[in-house]
């Protein structure tokens, strides 16, 4: 874990810029800071390990985030004779093929390279954005860093409400575009490297996600699923760190528990069973004779960790497994070196049971689609029933319907509450869609949900949470051999009416009890659905609801009977509540008050 900010101007008083730049993001690296200025631009890292020094080599500086898990097969191709490290062969690779380098890079990293000769700067991020990279390009600076708030402490630059993707916000729990809520500051996306030169700032991608179905036989494929996972597990672990893991109930966390055999476990729980996983993620710690620590939150914490959350997020994401990320990074924070999480296991071998939606109903299937779709056009204008939703998205493209895995306000439902317009939805998932015409329906989904919700909120719980508290956090399965695998599996090896991730669970039941690789999907649940109608939410959030720059984005007698009619047992409007408050709260921190610091 670290952090990296820089700029290139003219500035003449570069140092002072540059060091209050990484003073802002100091959580992500507080054991060492190190920074590069020149005549035409200032770079500075810092990071967890005291020996991480800034590399620099002839006319060439970088500075650097992340981990490198191919240092020594690159060393053959690089003609090197000795170990490198990370920025040393990132350096070597892109000495020799130039923008091209990020092709062989294999690990979690966003990096900048500053070419004094040629006055350039070049930076990549890795394929599915594990590693945060921001940037700002004005007309007198290209500003970037790890974090936003750094990019926000330049002098002179003014911070701006981007009200156009709100409505965006709305619909996905975060906000999916390349442009962020404050306006002229981008996030360069998964897979992408930039070119700064005289001639201008251009951006390209080095990766393109794809599926190439591949005829397989089950055992040999599930042989081969297991050992890029126990690869990918084994290049995330490097030296003698001292390793954690994020554990769930589920087969993800469990199965990567299994294999790294960390030195400790940590788990959140919660007074209320139902939404309780700790007696599962403890049985399975037990039967591998590992540590479990067991966080157990009530609702009085769950409340007043918003503020400090929402200021490390940077931008607002309603997810509410966020704030459950938080507290277990927190209770590992003093316990072990690294943290592993299963993040990319669901997207990219077919975790969530919304995948299963074509088996439900199959004998649906026999009726021609044309008599479906006119179905789907007269219940679509009909009051909801059960099964109304499940009659629309059969009568349709997949294309037409799904949004994602973890969608709240409708197209249809946002303008009786957003007095805004914005962005339509459709502009995000069609450019997405449009890259997957031959792919199947499984696949397509898929690709949505890496793209968006993957990349834009699961990976930046991770690694904002674990900076906050100087971890440093690795999810084994977004490892690019590990989607190599996944991409060619045939719809069958990951969804079938019983179950999902079919093959995946097949190879993690070679370590794993029944009772957990069998176990269903629960995810991080959270009692929020009951916290909402008790006094201590119920008073904080409709206190925010009737704040001035609620009045100012919404309806406020709409979104006030949202929370009522949830209170009252007569609607189930939880995500919608919860959605709209992080959303306010988080312009009340950030434009308003201002007063919450890095904790």
């Amino acid at each position: 874990m670290g952090g990296i900010a820089g700029f290139t101007s003219a500035e003449i008083e570069k140092n002072n810029i540059i060091t209050s730049m990484i003073g802002k993001i100091i959580h992500r690296g507080p054991s060492a800071q190190e920074y590069y200025t020149d005549n035409d631009v200032a770079m500075g890292q810092c990071s967890l390990d005291t020996n991480n020094q800034l590399f620099k080599k002839d006319n060439l500086a970088i500075v650097f985030d992340g981990n490198l898990y191919n240092k020594e097969q690159l060393q053959p191709l690089l003609s090197s004779q000795a170990a490198m490290g990370d920025e040393e062969a990132i350096i070597a690779a892109y000495e020799k093929w130039g923008s091209e380098a990020p092709k062989y890079l294999r690990g979690n990293f966003s990096f900048a390279i500053w070419d004094n000769d040629k006055k350039v700067l070049f930076g990549a991020r890795d394929h599915f954005g594990v590693k945060p990279f921001y940037y700002h390009m004005g007309e007198d600076a290209f500003i970037f860093a790890s974090e936003i708030k750094s990019i926000l402490a330049y002098p002179g630059f003014s911070k701006e409400f981007n009200a156009d993707v709100v409505s965006l916000y709305l619909t996905f729990s975060f906000n999916p575009h390349e442009e962020t809520f404050f306006k002229g500051i981008f996030c360069l996306g998964p897979g992408q490297c930039f070119t700064l030169s005289s001639e201008g700032l251009s951006i390209n991608k080095y990766f393109v996600m794809d599926f190439t179905v591949e005829d397989s036989n089950m055992e040999e494929t599930v042989e081969l699923i297991d050992q890029t996972v126990r690869d990918a597990v084994a290049a995330s672990i490097s030296g003698k760190e001292k390793i954690g893991v994020f554990l769930s109930s589920g087969v993800d966390s469990s199965y990567i528990t299994s294999i790294a055999m960390p030195s400790k476990t940590f788990t959140v729980g919660y007074d209320e069973k139902r939404y309780d996983e700790t007696e599962y993620a403890k049985r399975l710690s037990d039967s591998l004779g590992i540590p479990n620590a067991t966080c157990i939150v009530n609702k009085e914490e769950y409340l007043a960790s918003v503020p400090e959350i929402l200021y490390h997020l940077d931008e607002p994401i309603s997810d509410p497994a966020t704030i459950a990320l938080y507290f277990g990074m927190k209770s590992a924070q003093n316990e072990v070196d690294v943290v592993f999480t299963g993040e990319g296991a669901d997207e990219f071998f077919g975790g969530y049971p919304i995948y299963q939606d074509r088996f439900k109903g199959s004998f649906y299937s026999f009726v021609p689609f044309s008599i479906r779709r006119a179905i789907s056009k007269t219940v679509s204008r009909m009051p909801s029933f059960y099964g109304s939703s499940f009659l629309i998205r059969r009568g349709m493209q997949v294309d037409e319907w799904y949004i994602g895995v973890g969608w709240v306000f409708t197209e249809d439902e946002k303008p009786e509450v957003l007095k805004l317009g914005g962005i339509p939805v459709k502009e995000i998932t069609s450019s997405i869609y449009s890259g997957f015409i031959g792919a199947s329906e499984l696949n397509k989904m898929l690709a949505i949900d890496t793209t968006l919700y993957l990349t834009k909120n699961f990976l930046v719980n991770v690694d904002k949470m674990s900076a906050m508290f100087s971890m440093d956090a690795r999810s084994p399965f977004t490892d690019i051999k590990v989607f190599d695998v996944a991409r060619k599996l045939e719809d069958s090896a990951k969804i079938n009416k019983e179950t999902t991730k079919v093959y995946l669970r097949e190879a993690a039941k070679k370590s794993l009890p029944i009772e957990i690789y069998k176990k269903r999907k629960l995810g991080f649940p959270v009692p929020i659905r009951d916290w909402l109608k008790e006094d201590l939410f119920y008073n904080e959030i409709k206190e925010v609801f009737n704040s001035s720059i609620a009045h100012e984005l919404f309806d406020n007698k709409k979104i006030i009977s949202l929370l009522d009619n949830h209170k009252n047992n007569k609607e189930d409007n939880y995500k919608k509540i919860w959605n709209i408050y992080i959303l306010l709260k988080w312009h009340h921190s950030v434009f308003t008050n201002e007063t919450v610091q890095p904790g």
